[in-house]
């Protein structure tokens, strides 16, 4: 059976976010709501996000967003701060115990892809990672 593009990919991720989180429990990193908290991490790595930016791009709810925001704020891994180009708005930041479990993620990232490069080849990982990486953002039809 055929399957589309974009079933490969969610599962991809899932089995990926599976994998990721499998590592993080056994590196012993352990927080509060772990899937959402991951995903949020994974976008706030080089940036600050309003509540609003990370509901569109991760796909939930802005309450949803806000609820898991203010569990990683009592965890001490994120906070939110005035934004500097609009003080009216509020952008989600890392604190400096959220980039060092930034750290520890990264680390068990390259875990992650070297396992999948273990599966599919680096020739095929690097060709994956540059067309994933290619500007798909005017995909409008």
């Amino acid at each position: 059976m055929h399957k589309d593009i974009k079933y490969l990919l969610m599962q991809k991720f899932y089995l990926i976010e599976k994998v990721s989180l499998n590592e993080a429990e056994l590196s012993g990193i352990k927080y509060r709501n772990m899937v959402f908290g991951s995903r949020i991490f994974t976008l706030l790595q080089d940036n600050r996000l309003s509540i609003s930016e990370l509901s569109r791009v991760i796909g939930i709810s802005r309450q949803a967003v806000h609820n898991s925001i203010k569990i990683l704020s009592e965890d001490g891994l994120v906070e939110s701060v005035d934004s500097p180009s609009n003080r009216k708005i509020k952008v989600v930041q890392l604190t400096e115990h959220g980039k060092e479990i930034l750290v520890q993620r990264n680390i068990i990232m390259k875990r992650v892809e070297d396992r999948i490069i273990d599966k599919i080849g680096k020739e095929k990982f690097e060709l994956l990672r540059e067309v994933l990486s290619d500007d798909w953002e005017n995909l409008e039809l």
